[in-house]
């Protein structure tokens, strides 16, 4: 789901695929969607939409904008009588190439990658926004953070003097609580953390020891999470400061699909080259708001 920073920041972490095939036969009205799915204007079997609706214009290059909205005839779920349809949302960044850039690229002396990367990695950013917090101006869309009805778990441990034995206590209660504090069949899957909090977690255990062992590799050895994972600039919407998020692993608490992956274009103009990127690997995402807990600390890293 969150796009991670490391070799390839595009790719969903293989544990989120799921189908949509199956019948969610219960509490189907609790479901909100977080709803990113993509289009195609290709000849190759992904034209899905119905309308088109151009919802921003790519005003800049460099920063990754939702540029487009469509609606689409991909239902996600049904509420009585009421049937809602997904929408797509278009996110697109871009980069330029000069001249000057041009050959020193032929030179051997100009990675072009960088501009792409840059380029790719904002529109990840713009896509874990969407997920995290959702639009007002998009339709109202809802995010992971900001669904009413998901839990919260306000824990007194300052981050910013605990010692690395009291962050691995207090996540251990984090995990019991994600597992067992409601009614309800729950496995924590994946928790997402902001970078100040993760780098915390890299901190060296027990000092006492004269061991390097950092307080992450513990919390990974007791299997508390599927995996930990840093999202950068992760915010608390109940703090306004560094947020995590714990979210389910359990298949019938959530539904997740990925389409397609993201495309890279050039074109040329007065022989300079401007490239584009539009992240297609997106999805149609519902969860049941108490599959997702937010963890806050009285305190964090400065």
């Amino acid at each position: 789901m969150l796009n991670r920073y490391n070799f390839d920041p595009n790719k969903v972490d293989e544990k989120f695929k799921v189908t949509l095939d199956k019948v969610l036969d219960e509490k189907v009205d609790e479901f909100e969607a977080r709803k990113l799915i993509p289009f195609s204007s290709a000849s190759d079997g992904m034209d899905i939409a119905t309308d088109v609706i151009i919802y921003r214009e790519w005003a800049g290059k460099f920063k990754a904008i939702v540029s487009d909205e469509l609606i689409n005839d991909i239902p996600f779920v049904n509420t009585g009588e009421e049937k809602k349809y997904a929408r797509t949302f278009v996110i697109t960044s871009g980069y330029k190439f000069t001249v000057q850039d041009i050959q020193l690229i032929a030179s051997g002396k100009k990675d072009p990658e960088r501009e792409i990367r840059t380029a790719v990695n904002s529109v990840a950013d713009r896509e874990n926004d969407l997920l995290l917090y959702g639009d007002d101006v998009l339709g109202g869309r809802i995010g992971l953070f900001t669904v009413e009805g998901k839990r919260l778990y306000a824990s007194t441990l300052n981050l910013a003097t605990a010692t690395g034995i009291e962050i691995v206590n207090e996540l251990v209660r984090v995990s019991k609580e994600f597992t067992t504090g409601i009614k309800g069949k729950y496995e924590p899957l994946i928790f997402a953390v902001h970078q100040d909090i993760y780098y915390k977690f890299l901190e060296v255990y027990n000092s006492d020891a004269n061991s390097d062992l950092d307080s992450l590799t513990v919390i990974e050895r007791k299997n508390l999470f599927g995996s930990i994972q840093m999202v950068k600039n992760l915010i608390s919407p109940t703090t306004g400061e560094a947020g995590a998020i714990v979210l389910d692993a359990k298949q019938e608490n959530y539904e997740f699909k990925e389409i397609i992956a993201p495309r890279t274009f050039e074109y040329e103009i007065k022989r300079e080259i401007e490239g584009g990127v539009e992240l297609k690997d997106s999805e149609v995402m519902a969860y049941r708001p108490e599959s997702i807990m937010e963890v806050t600390f009285a305190g964090y890293p400065a």
